[in-house]
């Protein structure tokens, strides 16, 4: 089991090498979901991906001592599934580029689905603006939702409802062999807009369209982590969780794409984003796309999430 570690910083300067960090754990509702295979995925894009680019599309593995055993390789349950690229956004979430930026999306599960459950593989839907880029680094953090792991006292003071927590609990990362990827290429995708770093004085902006090369990855933890359910999906915090994954390039940007826009269960919320020098606040994507309106409070529409899926095993009950 992964044993929780003193927390470190979240988000690191351009081009650090230090170690970021790690903590506790909790989760929200849903219902598994059947995997679907990556056509019924591509299919799902409603002619986006150019049949040319299908095929034998190159793979990119990144080994890191391969999860440690043998456990990504069984038969898995899928927890929360949004994995389904949505062609109206994609947001930044990358620790190397000129503003580190971090998204951030949240999942949960109920009792009734399991008494815990054993994460153990993430699959994302990323857009990189330079085809060539290799992938250098993926980082996953997880968040309870704020207020805990959280300073309510900070100043200026921070109020986000429903938002992720200051501080992960949790923390994997490829350059410290905690977890191990894979990308495959999907093909050219263009997303309507995207939700850029924005300039040093602003947390986050709407940017222009972007038209990349669509890759989907499969991120395996080399230790499972196991997981609570919330006590109340609708306005529990506790175990109402948050996933962040950044993924650093070789060139060009890196965009986590858009997800299933309608809530697929209730209780679920929306993406979220940070960006230094702005740590540990956050900032919803709807309020960023709504700009300088008072009402921010992520009442205003559109409201998305990030294309992912979870998978891993129901814990049986002690």
């Amino acid at each position: 089991m992964f044993s929780l570690s003193p927390k470190m910083p979240r988000l690191l300067p351009k081009h650090s090498t230090s170690k970021r960090r790690r903590g506790s754990s909790t989760s929200p509702e849903v219902q598994p979901l059947e995997t679907r295979s990556l056509m019924s995925h591509i299919g799902s894009l409603g002619g986006s991906v150019r049949s040319t680019d299908m095929a034998q599309p190159p793979v990119e593995v990144h080994h890191c001592h391969r999860d440690g055993g043998n456990h990504g390789h069984q038969a898995q349950t899928v927890l929360w599934n949004t994995l389904s690229p949505n062609p109206a956004i994609a947001i930044s979430s990358q620790n190397n580029g000129a503003i580190p930026s971090q998204a951030a999306d949240d999942f949960f599960f109920t009792s009734a689905t399991a008494p815990a459950f054993s994460l153990r593989e993430i699959k994302i839907d990323g857009l990189f603006s330079n085809a060539r880029a290799r992938i250098t680094d993926v980082n996953v953090q997880l968040y309870q939702t704020y207020p805990f792991n959280s300073d309510p006292t900070v100043t200026p003071p921070t109020v986000r409802a429903n938002g992720p927590a200051d501080n992960q609990f949790v923390l994997f990362d490829s350059m410290n062999k905690t977890l191990t990827f894979q990308s495959r290429v999907i093909g050219r995708f263009t997303v309507a807009q995207t939700i850029t770093p924005g300039p040093a004085s602003q947390e986050g902006a709407v940017g222009p369209g972007l038209t990349g090369q669509l890759r989907q990855i499969d991120i395996r933890l080399k230790n499972p982590i196991t997981l609570s359910p919330v006590a109340n999906p609708g306005t529990g915090q506790l175990n109402h969780y948050f996933l962040a994954v950044t993924v650093d390039t070789s060139k060009g940007s890196y965009y986590w794409v858009g997800g299933k826009t309608n809530p697929i269960t209730t209780g679920d919320r929306q993406a979220w984003i940070h960006t230094n020098p702005f740590d540990p606040h956050w900032h919803r994507v709807s309020d960023v796309i709504n700009g300088n309106n008072t009402n921010k409070n992520g009442t205003l529409a559109p409201a998305y999430n990030e294309s992912f899926q979870l998978l891993g095993k129901i814990v049986p009950m002690a």
